[in-house]
């Protein structure tokens, strides 16, 4: 069997199980079912552990905000104080703001919030239910299965701003899937205020991704910032100083104004992205418990390594 063959093969299994399990035969069907139960435990747990990781990592280094966020915002201060000019924050940047208002305090308030009232009244409704499995598990495998790239981090390839932000890259690298994910899966509980928390935290690190400059920066602003940054070693080419008139229209300026960008990005939220991430996987906690009430799925065994983490941190 080649590549093509194999590929095609999972597809079907993927579209079997999915189609198994919204039709309610998940339920329904007894001993026949067997296999497909161990098929679907066997690839949750692989996805579980895909997000596992990818949020351990990204908690174990996010401890404070990124050392090259901190030289650029402190060359932005310098500079607005400099020149008296600033940057009008756009609706992503006022997104970041928010999200780091509510800190990892409010986002843990939200989603304890949303299990103790809405999520626990639903699962309550479904007990006894003859088609209590297949409320949940059709739209969690799905996401589950599907969400197991927000396990590798994807590369943003803008010259010159890469090598200045390499420590904020790191920490941003794959989250907008992973908050895409977890939302969804904050939806299928009916946690709709983590919801809301985590859709703006994907809108966030989104805006970070594209890259795309949606504020004006004045020119003599990002001049002084380019210029503090340069001094410091922080350099956006290997050329000696621009001066202003040579900046204004050089490659230099934009890359600059785009370190600007992304920093407030960072530096707004950073707060917010760390109690959204433990938000999100605490929604686990839930699904572990309520694998309990149900037979014949091992959901509860992955739910718990993403539950100890939320714990644990």
């Amino acid at each position: 069997m080649n590549i093509n063959e194999r590929r095609l093969k999972k597809i079907v299994a993927e579209e079997v199980v999915l189609w198994t399990l919204k039709e309610g035969m998940w339920d329904d069907v007894k001993d026949g079912v067997a296999k497909l139960r161990r098929f679907v435990s066997n690839r949750f747990k692989q996805a579980v552990a895909g997000w596992s990781s990818a949020v351990q990592e990204k908690l174990q280094n996010a401890s404070t905000v990124p050392d090259d966020v901190t030289m650029i915002i402190s060359a932005l201060k310098h500079g607005m104080q400099e020149t008296g000019e600033s940057v009008k924050l756009d609706d992503s940047l006022q997104a970041a703001k928010e999200l780091g208002n509510m800190g990892t305090n409010g986002a843990l308030a939200a989603v304890q919030a949303d299990l103790a009232g809405p999520v626990h009244d639903f699962a309550a409704a479904q007990k006894g239910s003859p088609k209590q499995e297949s409320v949940y598990y059709a739209s969690v495998y799905s996401i589950m299965v599907e969400g197991q790239s927000t396990s590798r981090d994807k590369q943003l390839n803008e010259a010159g701003v890469v090598t200045a932000l390499g420590l904020a890259l790191g920490l941003m690298g794959g989250l907008p899937l992973l908050f895409k994910g977890l939302a969804k899966l904050a939806h299928v509980l009916h946690a709709e205020k983590t919801a809301q928390l985590l859709e703006k935290a994907e809108h966030v690190v989104h805006a970070f991704e594209k890259g795309v400059l949606n504020v004006t920066i004045p020119d003599r602003l990002a001049y002084v910032v380019y210029k503090f940054l340069h001094n410091k070693g922080f350099k956006l080419g290997n050329g000696d100083l621009l001066r202003r008139e040579q900046f204004k229209n050089s490659e230099h300026s934009q890359k600059t104004k785009g370190l600007i960008y992304k920093a407030l990005l960072v530096y707004f939220a950073f707060n917010g992205i760390i109690g959204a991430m433990k938000a999100g996987v605490s929604m686990f906690g839930f699904v572990e418990g309520a694998a309990t009430t149900v037979k014949g799925i091992e959901i509860a065994a992955g739910a718990s390594e993403l539950a100890a983490i939320a714990k644990s941190v």
